[in-house]
Protein backbone atom coordinates (compact mmCIF):
# COMPACT_ATOMS: atom_id res chain seq x y z
CA UNK A 1 0.00 0.00 0.00
CA UNK A 2 0.90 3.13 -0.68
CA UNK A 3 0.64 6.87 0.70
CA UNK A 4 -1.64 6.97 -2.60
CA UNK A 5 -4.32 4.68 -1.05
CA UNK A 6 -4.29 6.11 2.37
CA UNK A 7 -4.24 10.24 1.94
CA UNK A 8 -7.57 12.22 1.19
CA UNK A 9 -7.20 13.22 -2.68
CA UNK A 10 -9.72 16.10 -2.38
CA UNK A 11 -7.05 19.12 -0.92
CA UNK A 12 -8.87 21.78 -0.36
CA UNK A 13 -6.59 25.38 -1.29
CA UNK A 14 -7.77 28.96 0.16
CA UNK A 15 -6.44 32.17 0.21
CA UNK A 16 -4.59 33.52 2.91
CA UNK A 17 -6.59 36.50 3.08
CA UNK A 18 -9.83 34.63 3.86
CA UNK A 19 -10.90 35.63 7.47
CA UNK A 20 -10.75 32.07 10.14
CA UNK A 21 -13.93 32.00 10.52
CA UNK A 22 -14.69 31.19 6.55
CA UNK A 23 -12.08 28.86 6.55
CA UNK A 24 -13.18 27.13 9.66
CA UNK A 25 -16.55 27.03 8.24
CA UNK A 26 -15.19 25.13 5.08
CA UNK A 27 -13.51 23.23 7.05
CA UNK A 28 -16.63 21.91 9.15
CA UNK A 29 -18.58 21.42 5.72
CA UNK A 30 -16.26 19.51 3.83
CA UNK A 31 -14.85 17.99 7.19
CA UNK A 32 -11.38 18.65 6.92
CA UNK A 33 -8.98 19.29 9.49
CA UNK A 34 -6.35 21.26 7.32
CA UNK A 35 -5.85 23.81 4.62
CA UNK A 36 -3.61 24.45 2.02
CA UNK A 37 -2.94 28.46 1.55
CA UNK A 38 -1.99 29.38 -1.60
CA UNK A 39 -2.48 26.59 -4.76
CA UNK A 40 -1.20 23.46 -4.75
CA UNK A 41 1.80 24.60 -7.39
CA UNK A 42 2.32 27.00 -4.44
CA UNK A 43 1.70 26.44 -0.97
CA UNK A 44 2.43 29.61 1.01
CA UNK A 45 0.99 27.76 4.35
CA UNK A 46 -1.03 25.28 6.13
CA UNK A 47 -4.50 25.90 8.28
CA UNK A 48 -5.38 23.53 10.93
CA UNK A 49 -8.11 23.29 13.16
CA UNK A 50 -4.91 23.29 15.69
CA UNK A 51 -4.74 26.89 14.39
CA UNK A 52 -7.90 28.01 15.20
CA UNK A 53 -7.62 27.08 18.50
CA UNK A 54 -4.12 28.06 19.76
CA UNK A 55 -3.51 31.22 17.62
CA UNK A 56 -7.39 32.65 17.95
CA UNK A 57 -9.92 30.91 20.47
CA UNK A 58 -7.04 30.41 23.57
CA UNK A 59 -5.43 33.91 22.76
CA UNK A 60 -9.04 36.09 22.32
CA UNK A 61 -8.99 36.95 18.78
CA UNK A 62 -12.43 37.43 16.73
CA UNK A 63 -12.17 34.81 13.96
CA UNK A 64 -14.30 36.92 11.86
CA UNK A 65 -11.37 39.92 11.59
CA UNK A 66 -8.46 37.25 11.52
CA UNK A 67 -7.07 36.29 8.06
CA UNK A 68 -5.63 33.39 7.86
CA UNK A 69 -2.53 34.62 6.56
CA UNK A 70 -1.61 35.67 9.70
CA UNK A 71 -2.15 32.52 11.81
CA UNK A 72 -1.36 29.70 9.31
CA UNK A 73 2.35 27.77 10.06
CA UNK A 74 4.45 28.44 7.52
CA UNK A 75 6.72 27.24 5.63
CA UNK A 76 4.83 24.08 4.86
CA UNK A 77 6.23 20.46 5.78
CA UNK A 78 5.30 18.43 3.07
CA UNK A 79 5.29 14.59 1.92
CA UNK A 80 6.46 12.97 -1.18
CA UNK A 81 3.63 10.25 -2.98
CA UNK A 82 6.64 8.08 -2.82
CA UNK A 83 7.32 7.82 1.21
CA UNK A 84 5.91 4.73 2.83
CA UNK A 85 3.14 5.14 4.66
CA UNK A 86 4.84 3.32 8.02
CA UNK A 87 8.06 6.11 7.29
CA UNK A 88 5.06 8.69 6.98
CA UNK A 89 3.31 7.93 10.24
CA UNK A 90 7.20 7.91 11.92
CA UNK A 91 7.71 11.78 10.74
CA UNK A 92 4.74 13.12 11.84
CA UNK A 93 4.70 11.36 14.98
CA UNK A 94 8.31 13.32 15.09
CA UNK A 95 7.48 16.38 14.04
CA UNK A 96 3.93 16.35 16.08
CA UNK A 97 2.17 16.90 12.70
CA UNK A 98 -1.65 16.05 12.13
CA UNK A 99 -1.88 17.20 8.59
CA UNK A 100 0.66 16.83 5.72
CA UNK A 101 0.24 17.96 2.22
CA UNK A 102 1.57 15.01 -0.26
CA UNK A 103 3.05 16.07 -3.32
CA UNK A 104 3.87 14.46 -6.46
CA UNK A 105 7.42 14.41 -8.07
CA UNK A 106 6.97 17.93 -9.73
CA UNK A 107 6.36 18.84 -6.48
CA UNK A 108 2.75 19.72 -6.65
CA UNK A 109 0.19 19.29 -4.07
CA UNK A 110 -2.08 15.95 -4.86
CA UNK A 111 -3.62 15.53 -1.41
CA UNK A 112 -3.60 15.64 2.49
CA UNK A 113 -2.59 12.95 4.84
CA UNK A 114 -3.88 12.99 8.33
CA UNK A 115 -3.13 10.89 11.62
CA UNK A 116 -5.92 9.18 11.52
CA UNK A 117 -5.60 8.33 7.86
CA UNK A 118 -2.16 6.87 9.05
CA UNK A 119 -3.83 5.06 11.91
CA UNK A 120 -6.56 3.49 9.88
CA UNK A 121 -3.54 1.99 7.63
CA UNK A 122 -2.09 0.56 10.27
CA UNK A 123 -5.02 -0.62 12.05
CA UNK A 124 -6.29 -2.41 8.69
CA UNK A 125 -2.47 -3.57 7.65
CA UNK A 126 -2.48 -5.41 11.47
CA UNK A 127 -5.57 -7.19 10.86
CA UNK A 128 -4.56 -8.29 7.59
CA UNK A 129 -1.62 -9.70 9.28
CA UNK A 130 -3.15 -11.56 11.89
CA UNK A 131 -5.32 -13.16 9.67
CA UNK A 132 -2.83 -14.92 7.61
CA UNK A 133 -0.97 -15.93 10.79
CA UNK A 134 -4.30 -17.14 11.90
CA UNK A 135 -4.34 -19.12 8.42
CA UNK A 136 -1.10 -20.17 8.49
CA UNK A 137 -1.69 -21.42 12.11
CA UNK A 138 -4.96 -23.25 11.55
CA UNK A 139 -3.75 -24.91 8.34
CA UNK A 140 -3.93 -28.78 8.39
CA UNK A 141 -1.66 -30.14 5.82
CA UNK A 142 1.94 -31.72 5.55
CA UNK A 143 3.89 -31.02 8.39
CA UNK A 144 0.98 -29.31 10.30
Amino acid sequence: MSLNDVMNPNLECVSGEILVSEAAEMMLKRAFGALVVGSREKMEGIFTERDVLYKVVAVGKDPKKTKVKDIMSSPVEEISISVDPNDALRKMDERGFRHLPVIDVQGKAIGMLSIRDLFHYIVVKQAEENEALLQFLSADGPGG
